[in-house]
């Protein structure tokens, strides 16, 4: 008998042991068991000394509600991988944020090594969010911060400081954010309102192939800085890249590469230091009427450099609408400048309107290397200071000769754009007013200001200043007391409002120290001419004098792109100091059209050199036109009096006359090539 109550409160205590370790268990701290809820804190003080130890207990544990982690403010130098969550949903997300609400409050940093290249690793992991927080990484041969691995979805970075490692690489060892999945998309990713600064890219995110495309990605209102290249997608469904700032050091802005469906690059300010600011390639939008199009607007682009530069590029794409886009490209190579090039596709399904194609340096406004490929095309600006302003199916001169060629831009202008700066492009350009037609796809513009149903050309909508909208015509005074104080502020009002006929600049007496730069004039044509001469008719009376500092300065008058310019009756004067190293006196740029240059006095310095590049009195090379006429005029010294080179043997510059001058202590006369 005692025996068997021995038994009874053996099996008893053993029961009571058992219950009391399950009590633990289920409420012990760091919750072994039991799904997370609620709010915890990471940090000092906190539920959980670290990221890695929240996110071990995490991963361990799973959610069965929404999940917030407060990060107390301080530095964690650590990396970790988030897995799958169990009871992750779109109820129960989880979130990793700065307590205080400020960014720079918590800093994660980790220095990448070759086989853990990231501070976070997302892997398999759903409904994750991290805002409010800085990263940096530390590696010098690695520098990912965020990786997402396959089947990664439905999560969030946002109002993040992103510290990539500084490089000149392009390598994505060092791309900040990184996707590459083996077989499963990571879908549904949004990165939002972040400071991206350095790394090789900003964001490298890839889908699987062409017949698995990763979807849902949102890229919006980021800042990119000191990267060498900003968003690069392979393999997405509609994608969209909105309202970011982009500033790279590199060779690309945004690059889409088998991209399809109603892809988005909207409201975007990009500005590049060589290649590509938007690329688009083997990428084709939806199909009307039941698909939607993709759709390039309201970007502001700059590509700058002095080799290749395409503002936009569209290559092998089709069904894209390129839209109310300001592109400006300051490259001056001839024929790698290109505002806008498309090649490849066809179908006639990229319809380009309401942009601002601007190439500042000598290339093309834009080149269709594949006019099959071309829809709709007009109410564009289409300038370019180079020997042609486009190329369609070959090099077209000017606007009236690319609309013989295409049959299109019935309604487009070739007018100067007007920068704010060579990177804001924001207008003044009063020609560009109301000069758009209205597009459903475009209700606003990169400001977020209405458009209206008489939009403006380009990214942005402005109302142009009252007292711009009205062209010169007629004859204007440049001196004291005269219309105009100085030839700059004469050249100034003549470029920004144009010319509604003939206008002539008549210049006081006296002598004017300053330099004159004159770039292309809305609305001159073979009548609507634009003279500078002296008001007396002396070419004695009035002296432009100028002494030039270096190459970049070097000349008295310049004509940059700009036709039918007339000079005359005026002395011109450069550097008059005894063998200097600059003097040019007028230098002509581009394809300047339809100049007549009579009756002056034009004094370069005195020379023993045959440097026409920095003494020529007259220069002019690589530079194609069908009139330009030197009469009359009186040269003194200079190493060349007049030099006009061409542009190649197989296209010939034609229209020069040289008739009735007097050449006098110059080191050589006239030197014409491909003439």
């Amino acid at each position: 008998m005692k025996f068997l109550i021995s038994k009874f409160n053996l099996r008893c205590k053993i029961g009571l042991l058992e219950i009391l370790l399950l009590m633990v268990l289920f409420i012990a701290p760091g919750h072994l068991i039991a799904q997370l809820s609620g709010n915890y804190t990471i940090g000092s003080g906190g539920d959980f000394d670290s990221f890695s130890e929240a996110v071990d207990t995490l991963n361990a544990q799973g959610v069965n509600s929404a999940v917030t982690f407060d990060v107390v403010s301080g530095t964690y130098t650590e990396q970790f991988e988030i897995g799958s969550i169990t009871g992750a949903s779109a109820a129960n997300t989880i979130v990793f944020q700065s307590q205080s609400g400020d960014s720079t409050d918590v800093m994660v940093q980790f220095e990448q090594t070759s086989g853990a290249n990231y501070i976070v690793s997302l892997n398999d992991a759903d409904y994750v969010t991290f805002q409010n927080i800085t990263f940096t990484a530390l590696g010098t041969s690695y520098g990912r911060i965020f990786n997402l691995g396959d089947n990664s979805d439905n999560n969030s970075v946002l109002n993040c400081v992103l510290n990539g490692v500084s490089t000149t690489s392009t390598n994505v060892n060092f791309a900040i954010m990184y996707c590459d999945p083996a077989s499963t998309t990571a879908d549904n990713v949004i990165i939002e309102n972040n400071i991206f600064n350095d790394g090789s890219t900003g964001i490298y995110f890839q889908g699987v192939n062409t017949s698995t495309l990763a979807s849902g990605i949102q890229i919006l209102n980021n800042s990119f800085n000191g990267v060498m290249r900003g968003v690069d997608f392979l393999y997405h469904y509609a994608p969209r890249v909105n309202g970011n700032s982009i500033n790279a050091d590199g060779d690309r802005g945004i690059e889409f590469n088998y991209c399809d469906g109603p892809l988005e690059i909207i409201k975007n300010e990009l500005s590049v230091s060589n290649i590509y600011g938007i690329y688009v390639q083997n990428s084709d939008g939806g199909v009307p009427p039941g698909g939607t199009p993709g759709l390039i607007a309201n970007n502001f682009v700059y590509v700058g450099s002095n080799s290749t530069a395409y503002g936009i590029i569209l290559s092998n794409s089709t069904y894209q609408n390129v839209y109310n886009n300001s592109v400006n490209i300051t490259s001056t190579h001839t024929t790698e400048g290109r505002g806008l090039y498309v090649t490849g596709g066809g179908s006639n399904s990229i319809n380009i309107e309401n942009n601002i194609f601007a190439n500042q340096g000598l290339g093309y406004a834009y080149y269709i290397n594949t006019p099959g490929a071309v829809g709709t095309c007009d109410y564009n600006d289409i300038y370019s200071a180079g020997n042609f302003v486009a190329y369609w199916g070959a090099d077209r001169i000017d606007l009236a000769a690319l609309r013989s060629a295409s049959s299109k831009e019935a309604n487009s202008l070739s007018v100067y754009p007007h920068y704010s700066s060579t990177a804001d492009l924001h207008t003044v350009a009063p020609w560009l007013d109301g000069a758009g037609t209205s597009l459903t796809e475009v209700s606003d513009d990169i400001d977020g200001d209405a458009r209206g149903g008489t939009p403006d050309i380009g990214a942005d909508e402005f109302v142009p200043d009252a007292g711009t909208t009205t062209p010169l015509a007629g004859s204007y005074t440049i001196g004291s007391g005269g219309d105009y104080a100085s030839f700059g502020e004469a050249v100034d009002d003549v470029v920004l409002k144009g010319v509604s006929a003939a206008v002539s600049f008549e210049v006081l007496a006296g002598t004017y120290t300053e330099q004159v730069s004159l770039v292309s004039i809305a609305g001159s044509n073979a009548e609507n001419t634009v003279t500078f001469e002296s008001q007396s008719g002396d070419s004695t009376a009035v002296t432009l004098f100028y002494a030039a500092s270096g190459a970049g300065d070097n000349w008295v008058f310049l004509l940059y792109g700009v036709d039918n310019v007339h000079i005359r009756n005026m002395t011109l004067t450069a550097n008059n100091v005894p063998s200097p190293t600059y003097g040019r006196v007028i230098y002509i740029v581009g394809g300047a059209d339809s100049i007549e240059i009579r009756d002056n006095i034009l004094n370069g310095s005195s020379t023993t050199s045959t440097n026409a590049s920095n003494l020529g009195i007259i220069y002019a090379d690589n530079s194609y036109y069908r009139s330009r006429i030197i009469e009359g005029n009186k040269f003194n010294n200079g190493s060349e009096g007049v030099f006009l080179h061409g542009i190649s043997s197989s296209v010939l510059t034609s229209g020069t006359r040289i008739l009735n001058n007097s050449f006098n202590g110059v080191m050589r006369g006239v030197d014409f090539l491909y003439h």
